[in-house]
Order: structure tokens, then C-alpha cells, then sequence
């Protein structure tokens, strides 16, 4: 909870060759200072201010620290909710993202992040409709800073949601609007989450948006792009959805037999080695006669 500023805390303490019992007196017990220094209390700005004077040391010596503990919290908590994205565990996320919109965290990034995902995750586990959820998006997307929403790619990643979100609703034109809103060329490092796979993701959900719209050519345009992007970028999360489209576009634009039947078989080569058992059960019930 607080071992970063316990350990400046005691290294400060002993710099100044002053013992604990010596350091509480008229600020707080020596039982205070001791869970303080084992980082099991986070003390208020009141101790803190007498700490540093006792100790001459800035304020600021021991307020960074409690801010990089924060820090440190908050990315390990941004981790898990990436993995529970993968993994489409929204009811989870909803849970995660409610509690973080009462937080006290100063990161203003974090709070536009976490409510995004509110408003998100409120749609998928059915506490909003399709069309709250997008006003709620898109007024975040409108009102936010654009020096925060650019942070991370945020901006980025609402204008996909929404795209995904209207193509749900079959108003293609909006969905596409949305689409050509993102530069994918500009999706570069030094995000908290992994950007290639990211990149990958809007390809995918570019292709199946085009699928739906009956524009096969560039559904099979976008899927060819994402099974380049994914060799260059070494990423085959989403392979098996490229050759799953480029199948189904095969079959739309009346491709030869032979070469339909291969790319339902490379589809559903990386769905086996990828673990992807749901993805396998669709291939089969969908396009098992490419498979006698």
C-alpha cells in the first residue's frame, strides 16, 4: 500500500541517525510510524509535512513517493483490465471501471480511460442500449481533452469502439465515418497496452464491417492487409479471422473450390494452435464441407 514511501522513510530515519521513538514525538505514535515504514499506511499530508521537517527534507520528497506507489497501482490494475478486454470479460470490467470512476486518482487519463470502458461495458452486459451507449461515447470523445484522449492512443481506440458499435446497428456509413477518423500509421509505442494487436484488431473490425455491407472486395482487401500486418509485426492473434473472411469473401466473388477450401483450412490450423475452441465450433457448424 505504501512501501515506497516507507522505504524513504526509514532510509531518511537512519541518514539522520534518529529512531523511531525519536522521530513520533509530537506528531504521531511510534506504532504509526512503524506501519509507515513497513508500507502498510499511507499517512495524511499532516504527517507527511511534519516528517519532512523533522527530517528536513522537502515535502515533495515524500509526496512523489506516495504518487509513484499510486502510479505503480494504477498501471498494474490497467494490465489486468487489457487482458480481461482480450478475453471480453465485461462484467468484470464494469465492476473495475465503476469503482475507478470514484477514485481519487489525479491521472486525468485515467478517469476519461475508465469511463470509456464504463459506458462500453455498460452496453455489452446489457445495462444500456446500443444507442446510449454511443451518445454517452461520443459526447466523451467530444468533450474530453484532446491533450488527455490523445495520450495512449485513447482517441483512437473510442473512435473504434464507436465504429463497431454503429456497424452493430448496420448504419454502415457512420461505422465507416468512424474508421476513417483512425491513421493507423500513427499507432506507434510507448502505449500501456500492446499496439500491435491493436492495429490488428481495427483491421479486423474493418473487414467484418465491409463483410456486412456487402463489399466484398474490400473485405477481402483488409483481410489480405491484416495477414501481411500480422507476419510483419509477428502477431498471429487474429490470423485465423483473416483467412476465416478470405474464405467467405472466396466464396462471395466466386473463387475456385481448391482455393476457398484453403484458407477455411489455414483458418482453422491458427484457431487450433491459438486455443480458439468457439471459433473452431463456427468453423465447423459453418463451413464444414470444405473440410470432406
Amino acid at each position: 500500500m505504501g512501501e515506497i514511501l516507507g522505504q524513504k522513510v526509514v532510509e531518511m530515519r537512519k541518514l539522520r541517525h534518529i529512531t523511531q521513538q525519536d522521530l513520533c514525538k509530537g506528531i504521531c505514535s511510534q506504532g504509526t510510524i512503524s506501519l509507515i515504514e513497513k508500507g502498510k499506511m499511507l499517512p495524511g499530508i499532516d504527517i507527511l509535512i511534519a516528517l519532512s521537517l523533522r527530517l528536513n527534507v522537502p515535502i515533495t520528497y515524500f509526496v512523489e513517493a506516495v504518487y509513484l506507489e499510486n502510479t505503480a497501482i494504477e498501471m498494474e490494475l490497467l494490465e489486468k483490465v487489457e487482458v480481461l478486454l482480450r478475453e471480453r470479460t465485461f462484467e468484470e470490467i464494469y465492476q473495475i471501471a465503476k469503482n475507478e470512476l470514484n477514485s481519487e486518482s489525479k491521472n486525468n487519463w485515467y478517469r476519461y480511460y475508465f469511463r470509456w470502458l464504463y459506458d462500453l461495458c455498460s452496453y455489452h452486459t446489457n445495462k444500456i442500449t446500443i444507442d446510449e451507449a454511443i451518445i454517452r461515447i461520443a459526447t466523451l470523445e467530444r468533450e474530453a481533452p484532446k491533450q488527455e484522449l490523445n495520450k495512449n492512443y485513447l482517441s483512437t481506440r473510442i473512435q473504434n469502439s464507436l465504429a463497431v458499435l454503429y456497424a452493430e446497428k448496420k448504419d454502415y456509413t457512420k461505422s465507416i465515418f468512424y474508421y476513417k477518423k483512425i491513421d493507423l500509421d500513427l499507432i506507434q509505442t510507448q502505449v500501456s497496452f500492446d499496439f500491435h494487436s491493436f492495429k490488428l484488431k481495427i483491421i479486423v473490425n474493418k473487414m467484418k464491417t465491409f463483410y456486412d455491407m456487402e463489399d466484398y472486395d474490400e473485405a477481402l482487401r483488409q483481410a489480405k492487409l491484416g495477414i501481411e500486418e500480422s507476419i510483419r509485426v509477428d502477431r498471429m492473434v487474429y490470423m485465423g479471422n483473416f483467412y476465416y473472411y478470405l474464405g467467405q469473401c472466396y466464396e462471395k466473388l466466386n473463387y475456385k473450390d481448391d482455393e476457398i477450401a484453403k484458407q477455411y483450412h489455414r483458418a482453422r490450423f491458427f484457431f487450433e494452435i491459438l486455443g480458439r475452441e468457439k471459433l473452431l465450433e463456427v468453423l465447423d457448424e459453418l463451413k464444414g464441407k470444405w473440410f470432406i
